[in-house]
């Protein structure tokens, strides 16, 4: 358990994960990042850390193109352009 989250808070619910805010999603996605990284055979050095930027980096883009765009042209039609 990270000592950023409080004692007694389970982050798995039913066997799926379960964060409830910034900061619980933060330490499930490291977690996750470090227990891939120890699951891979031999010395975890730049190859392997620059793999996982490069995952990081396309979630990121993935998320905004599927879901934020979407999201910021409703507002624009709805308030306006800001330029």
């Amino acid at each position: 358990m990270s000592p950023y989250i409080p004692h007694g808070r389970d982050l798995l619910s039913g066997g799926l994960m379960d964060p409830r805010n910034a900061g619980e999603l933060n330490f499930l996605i490291t977690d996750t990042i470090l227990h891939y990284l120890k699951m891979k055979d031999g010395e975890t050095g730049y190859s392997e850390y620059n793999e996982v930027m490069g995952v990081l980096t396309c979630v990121q883009h993935e998320l905004y193109r599927k879901r934020i765009a979407k999201y910021e042209d409703i507002k624009c039609e709805k308030n306006g352009e800001v330029f």
